[in-house]
């Protein structure tokens, strides 16, 4: 186990990773009246999840932003991350804001929900650079996600600090 730390730490990817490490014969029954039960924090630090003792998945979306060679319009594609690899289930009705990170703070830019198909569209300053376009997408039963118009994370989550706080 100290190897594979060493070497996630050595190609910059320790602070972005969660562990998990259990046996053959599976985790031990969790115990929801102790608090140092990660079950028992989900609810408190606004994570959604599927719990079905003793594991626990976290609900995430799948987004992926477009936007077109002229740099007015993007789109946004909003699936469930837990589909199974290779399907692609839109996630319809999902909150979608997208904002301009400027030296003065952020601009709105559009703001609205994804139709049957997942699918949201929007207009794009075209003064504003890709990576400065943040999309904060937001849907019932999932933990929300916030992209770049270039696909990085805007606002990374630490699970550690909110699970271990």
């Amino acid at each position: 186990m100290g190897r594979v730390l060493e070497i996630l730490e050595r190609v910059g990817v320790l602070d972005e990773t969660l562990v998990v490490v259990t046996a053959d014969h599976g985790m031990a029954p969790q115990d929801p009246a102790v608090v140092a039960n990660p079950i028992w924090h989900l609810d408190e630090i606004g994570m959604a999840g599927v719990i079905a003792e003793p594991m626990v998945w976290l609900r995430d979306l799948r987004v992926e932003v477009e936007r077109a060679a002229d740099r007015r319009t993007g789109r946004v594609l909003v699936g469930d991350g837990d589909a199974p690899r290779g399907e692609w289930v839109p996630v319809s009705g999902a909150r979608v804001e997208v904002v301009w990170r400027t030296a003065e703070g952020e601009r709105p830019v559009a703001a609205g929900a994804t139709g049957g198909e997942g699918v949201f569209g929007f207009g794009t300053p075209s003064g504003a650079a890709s990576g400065d376009l943040v999309v904060r997408v937001a849907a019932e039963g999932f933990n929300p996600r916030a992209v770049t118009v270039t696909g990085g994370e805007a606002d990374p989550v630490d699970l550690r600090s909110l699970l271990y706080a």
